[in-house]
């Protein structure tokens, strides 16, 4: 899973993620605001 070329698998899918997360951070920021209003419902019935 070291493998030189796994590595530049990796960076070459984060260098293609970047832009996507740059533009919109909304996407990034609901899933993690959803699970959150989800654990406090189900943690603080």
């Amino acid at each position: 899973m070291t493998d030189p070329e796994h590595i530049e698998l990796l960076a070459q899918q984060l260098t293609d993620r970047r832009p996507l997360l740059t533009l919109s951070p909304a996407a990034v920021v609901a899933p993690v605001v959803f699970l959150l209003v989800v654990a406090a419902f189900t943690l603080i019935p």
